[in-house]
């Protein structure tokens, strides 16, 4: 159980992480144009 959980949180960290990357990015591409 608290392994799942583990896993669980370890991928929402990962997601939130590369989606606040790729909002970053989208907004240094728009703010250079």
């Amino acid at each position: 159980m608290t392994e799942m959980m583990a896993s669980g949180l370890v991928d929402i960290m990962l997601t939130s992480i590369s989606s606040a990357e790729a909002l970053a990015d989208n907004g240094a591409t728009t703010h250079r144009m």
